[in-house]
């Protein structure tokens, strides 16, 4: 009887075994995604629930995926998003190889100076006319730019796109996210990624996140470095210095526009990540909008945060006429350079009892040129 005991034990425990690995086995299967390969150069790109771009591996996918992409002209397709999909965007005439050519030795990030005393290295990081890769390739910005929204879950994987679109008003830059209430939006960083502007709107607390991370397919650390070129001002509906607002003004370079716009879940996992804002943008540059709220969260990587603002280098959102922003800031993890050098307030006729110079905090909540800060 004990033998038989045996045997029956043994035999419920390997079939137990095999069934947790093939339940594992099917699990990963589940989990496995469909890269879809989509190019910046070739035009703009919308991922939604509701997707368009110029799809390039349409003919190395499944039947059945190819049956749910709807062909257009010059290599356009629409089609619906699925959490099975993972979206490749890259430049087709970037001149960029796969490694990493992000240099800490020539980027502006190691001076920790005001962005606009970078000079030579300011177009090193930003320019719309084009730029000398490490391997010695010309690399032009993309004009395109992609949208991301609504109610899903998606995972983009960013290769070498250099992005210099931009628009004033409330600013639409090179990548804009629409948040909605249940929407998580992973942006995962290869190479040497260079924005003017990665904005974040409508967001939800609890509900809505941003995270950008590194790739960790690849064996080198992927990079993010957002800057508003002051060139890079397509449209303008407000008259400033020279006729313009500069770049990003009053919406933060990572996060969200003017005019209240709260900004919830934004979270650093990995990665570098560079943001810097000029004191003529004066806006934050990680977190919220003109006078909003930014909940950022930073879990790890390395994240610079260069600023001159009443807004913070990482959180609540400047403050100009009326109040700055309140934020939450989190931080468990990586290593964080944060610095704001403040905001030198240019005096008119009609504000000449106002200061010309507003401090600023780096990490927390932002002050304001009239009103109360945060």
């Amino acid at each position: 009887m004990k033998k038989i005991f045996k045997r029956s034990m043994i035999f419920v425990l390997m079939f137990f075994i095999c069934f947790n690995v093939l339940g594992l086995i099917k699990v990963k299967a589940a989990d496995e995604k469909t890269t879809i390969m989509i190019d910046l150069d070739k035009g703009n790109i919308s991922l939604n629930s509701s997707c368009s771009g110029y799809v390039t591996n349409y003919d190395q996918l499944s039947d059945d995926i190819k049956s749910k992409f709807t062909a257009g002209a010059n290599g356009l397709y629409t089609w619906k998003h699925s959490t099975s999909y993972s979206y490749y965007i890259y430049q087709s005439g970037n001149g960029l190889d796969n490694k990493n050519i992000f240099n800490e030795a020539k980027n502006a990030v190691s001076d920790f100076k005001e962005v606009a005393e970078f000079g030579d290295k300011w177009d090193y990081v930003a320019t719309q006319k084009g730029m000398k890769a490490a391997n010695g390739d010309v690399q032009y910005n993309s004009r395109n730019r992609i949208s991301v929204g609504g109610a899903i879950n998606i995972e983009i994987i960013l290769h070498n796109v250099w992005a210099t679109y931009y628009t004033t008003g409330n600013s639409i830059g090179s990548i804009e996210v629409t948040g909605a209430s249940n929407g998580t939006y992973t942006f995962k960083l290869r190479g040497d990624n260079r924005l003017s502007r990665l904005g974040y709107t409508g967001s939800t607390a609890g509900k809505t996140k941003l995270i950008i991370c590194d790739d960790p397919d690849e064996d080198y650390e992927g990079t993010l470095t957002v800057i508003g070129d002051q060139d890079l001002v397509e449209t303008c509906s407000v008259t400033a210095k020279n006729g313009k607002y500069p770049a990003n003004h009053w919406d933060s370079a990572i996060g969200g526009n003017d005019s209240a716009q709260d900004v919830y879940g934004l979270t650093i996992e990995s990665g570098i990540v560079y943001a810097g804002t000029t004191a003529d943008e004066n806006c934050t540059a990680i977190g919220g909008g003109g006078n909003g709220y930014g909940q950022v969260s930073i879990l790890g990587g390395t994240v610079y945060a260069i600023a001159s603002t009443t807004g913070t280098a990482i959180g609540g959102g400047i403050g100009h006429m009326s109040y700055g922003g309140d934020c939450e800031v989190n931080i468990s993890g990586g290593t964080v350079y944060a610095y704001n050098f403040g905001q030198p307030f240019v005096e008119t006729a009609a504000s000449t009892s106002l200061p010309k110079f507003v401090p600023g905090t780096a990490i927390g909540g932002g002050s304001s040129i009239s009103s109360y800060g945060n």
